[in-house]
């Protein structure tokens, strides 16, 4: 069972064409887990009509990269082999690379991921904050001539049947963990394919925006250093917290969630009563 997992929340604009481009892959179902959105994202997705295709809907807000857990847990329930994660937003084109994502898996990775950044950006200060943080967790790992700047956060990616085992679900929340429990308990990792950042065709959202993701990522990457390094968990670097979106992960309803034995009933077949 090959499944995709596709987070989105207010993605009226962009839902369809993600969903009908991951259509054309070979996969078995698409899941995607909508939350507080306020817009029409889960009309949009129902009116698609295919059966490949079911909806999570969640009235409150999950947070950045909760959903993905989410969507995890559901695919285990649907017992699948492995799992693609795609963001709601990225409209560009290229199945191919997700293609080549999945065959990475097939071929024997645990952890199979995107380099979106084979030619690293000059003069970008803020990408050039990120893209430290990613090479300092990686380094870390004594993965960073295999993986170079590559981090789950960041593009598309496929997990194993063995790294969702492996991996509690709860982590998933925060996807530079992944990389610090693969290194631990010895999964397989490797960049299956090259998508440049720009090709993703993720939604521009401004500035501050811009700022938030990259905190959030760079704390992150301190949290699954700091992990794997045995001490206390902790986003800190020289001096700053690196909050971001972090304090905007609903982890109360995310372990609530996790703990429940089956996710049939936030399954949208229809629209909820509450949702006009």
């Amino acid at each position: 069972m090959q499944i995709a997992v596709v987070p989105a929340q207010n993605e009226e604009k962009r839902i369809q064409t993600v969903l009908i481009n991951l259509l054309s892959l070979p996969l078995d179902k698409i899941v995607a887990v909508i939350n507080g959105s306020e817009d029409q994202t889960l009309e949009r997705v129902l009116a698609i009509g295919n059966p490949k295709i079911e909806a999570l809907y969640f009235q409150e807000k999950l947070g950045l990269d909760v959903p993905r857990a989410i969507g995890a847990k559901r695919a285990l329930e649907l017992d699948a082999d492995l799992v693609l994660f795609h963001d709601g937003d990225m409209v560009g084109h290229f199945n191919n690379n997700l293609l080549e994502l999945i065959e990475g898996v097939k071929q024997g990775l645990d952890v199979a991921l995107t380099d979106c950044y084979p030619v690293p950006p000059q003069n970008n200060a803020l990408v050039n904050e990120l893209l430290a943080c990613r090479k300092m967790l990686n380094e870390k790992l004594d993965w960073l001539g295999q993986l170079g700047l590559a981090n789950p956060s960041h593009g598309p990616h496929v997990l194993s049947r063995k790294a969702l085992y492996t991996i509690p679900l709860y982590e998933l929340a925060v996807p530079p963990m992944i990389l610090a429990y693969a290194r631990l308990y010895n999964l397989k990792v490797g960049i299956a394919t090259q998508i440049p950042h720009q090709e993703l065709g993720s939604s521009i959202r401004g500035v501050l925006h811009a700022e938030k993701i990259v905190h959030t990522i760079c704390g992150d990457c301190f949290e699954a250093i700091s992990f794997f390094e045995g001490r206390h968990r902790s986003r800190k670097y020289d001096g700053t917290n690196f909050t971001g979106y972090h304090k905007d992960r609903n982890f109360r309803l995310l372990k609530e969630i996790i703990a429940r034995d089956s996710l049939e009933d936030f399954v949208a077949c229809s629209l909820p009563p509450f949702h006009v």
